[in-house]
């Protein structure tokens, strides 16, 4: 089971967040969407995010 690290409202169609908690090493993460009236949810493709200190 994965959990979330946060989330971020949009504005002008783009969505940026920004955190600290990553362990140093490689982890996995990837954008979720939720969807809303006019979109359905949507989901990125994974990606490594590597944090070296």
């Amino acid at each position: 089971m994965f959990e979330p690290l946060g989330q971020s409202p949009m504005t002008g169609g783009v969505a940026t967040f920004t955190t600290s908690t990553l362990a140093v090493g490689t982890t996995k993460v990837r954008a979720v969407y939720e969807g809303d009236l006019d979109f359905i949810t949507s989901m990125s493709a994974w990606l490594s995010q590597v944090v070296d200190q």
